[in-house]
């Protein structure tokens, strides 16, 4: 009879070979969140992860790994908390992680199944097997449960991580970010801009000159007088009619 993994590991617990943790089971919601942006992925970027490191970023990766005791055939996607990154005693640059979930190979052929997956284990990846990387666009911090068992002085790496998540930090950057992006969501007032547009002029009334009239003489029916008339002179006649003086 072929066992689940989740029954596997419940037997495990009851039987106190490992100990319960938080958060031990993936959603499809949070997969499909995890996986969303992996058409986003790059090539692997020691700054970008050093980015992840410090602000606490989940990484999706495409990693293959090439060693001493095995080749992976093909790729496979995992997702990752990264929390330093250093150089190994064989002077390759590795990044020590909480793998999330994704395949495994290790797990794969202990279990003879090439599609089997690991979950919250801590694993130390060479950066040169990370053929891809991108952000899922979720947070992860020191003080999730998984975490707790990160030891500082990682012997993976010669002298110490030379980048290493620091909780304030993280912490501090998440909450920056969140506001930002908070304020960024709240509906901005509409800016309304009043054109200043000319005023038309009302339209100037040339004034005509006024035209001077003669004043009109009432018409009474009488003769208007045309000057002074002098009289005319008479001429002398006889106290006789019809006789005049010689």
């Amino acid at each position: 009879m072929n066992l689940t993994e989740s029954y596997k590991r419940r037997l495990q617990v009851l039987a106190g070979i490992i100990t319960e943790v938080l958060d031990t089971t993936t959603t499809d919601q949070e997969r499909n969140i995890a996986f969303q942006k992996s058409n986003e992925r790059i090539n692997f970027s020691k700054d970008l992860m050093a980015k992840a490191i410090r602000e606490g970023w989940e990484i999706g990766m495409l990693f293959q790994s090439s060693n001493e005791k095995y080749k992976m055939a093909v790729p496979k996607y995992r997702i990752i908390y990264p929390i330093a990154m250093g150089t190994s005693k064989k002077s390759n640059t590795v990044v020590r992680a909480f793998h999330k979930i994704g395949q495994s190979e290790s797990v794969a052929r202990t279990n003879n199944k090439r599609s089997a997956e690991a979950r919250d284990e801590w694993r130390l990846f060479k950066t040169s097997n990370i053929k891809k990387m991108w952000f899922t666009g979720n947070f992860f911090q020191l003080e999730n449960p998984l975490l707790g068992k990160y030891k500082k002085n990682d012997k993976g790496m010669i002298g110490g991580p030379e980048i290493e998540s620091n909780s304030a930090d993280i912490l501090n950057f998440q909450n920056n970010y969140n506001t930002q992006v908070q304020q960024a969501k709240k509906p901005q007032p509409k800016t309304i801009t009043i054109k200043n547009e000319p005023v038309a002029k009302e339209p100037q009334i040339k004034k005509v000159p006024a035209v001077k009239t003669t004043p009109k003489v009432p018409n009474t029916g009488a003769i208007a007088p045309i000057g002074t008339v002098k009289p005319i002179g008479t001429t002398p006649t006889n106290k006789n009619t019809g006789n005049q003086q010689k």
